[in-house]
């Protein structure tokens, strides 16, 4: 009894269907594992959220600077929150491994305090719940992110997209979740954008 083996064109089909299940699933997994470090994020900006809550408790209720050299030396948002998350970790998003931070400050609302002098009291905020605070940031390799103006490109300080096309935002009363950049850069009725809107009407 002879043994036939596979022809060519039968192994080039079976290859034809690897190739074509692969491109299929391909981009499936890839989302899954986008989703799973999606949600590795939301865990380091409720991490986050908790910090400043901590610190805002501390400082009667006010909120840190973004930045603060008036002492001699510069110290960050988040060195600011370092004595509460104790963990520089959390700080680097699961996305943007290669870089030190991941995320972005709110820099209208969380000044230079050398330039402007104050930080603000929460307690002064009609809604925080719709107050950003934080959020994924095209930032620099190596700094905490000033986010001047949100919009305008692709460069670095920006909101970023690579969540799904969305970033995770921490909110000024602590809670945080996936929003899409759009509806983060959304205007509302006086044509401002959701992160310079500390009072929303």
């Amino acid at each position: 009894m002879t043994r036939r083996g596979f022809t060519l064109i039968e192994l080039l089909v079976v290859i034809a269907i690897i190739a074509i299940l692969a491109a299929i699933l391909f981009p499936v997994f890839a989302r899954a594992r986008e989703k799973a470090r999606q949600t590795s994020c939301l865990s380091n900006v409720k991490q986050i959220g908790t910090a400043v809550m901590m610190y805002v408790q501390d400082y009667d209720e006010m909120m840190m600077y973004g930045h603060d050299n008036t002492t001699g030396y510069w110290c960050s948002a988040n060195g600011f929150l370092m004595p509460y998350t104790k963990n520089a970790q959390i700080y680097l998003c699961p996305s943007q491994p290669n870089y030190a931070y991941g995320y972005g400050w709110n820099y209208p609302h969380m000044p230079y305090r050398t330039y402007y002098g104050g930080g603000f009291a929460i307690a002064a905020v009609n809604r925080p719940a719709e107050v950003m605070v934080i959020c994924d940031a095209t930032a620099y390799p190596w700094v905490y992110c000033p986010i001047h103006y949100p919009g305008h490109g692709d460069g670095y300080c920006r909101v970023a997209n690579r969540h799904n096309g969305g970033a995770n935002v921490l909110f000024l009363d602590g809670h945080a979740k996936w929003m899409r950049r759009d509806n983060i850069l959304r205007t509302d009725t006086q044509g401002q954008t959701l992160w310079y809107h500390i009072n929303p009407a």
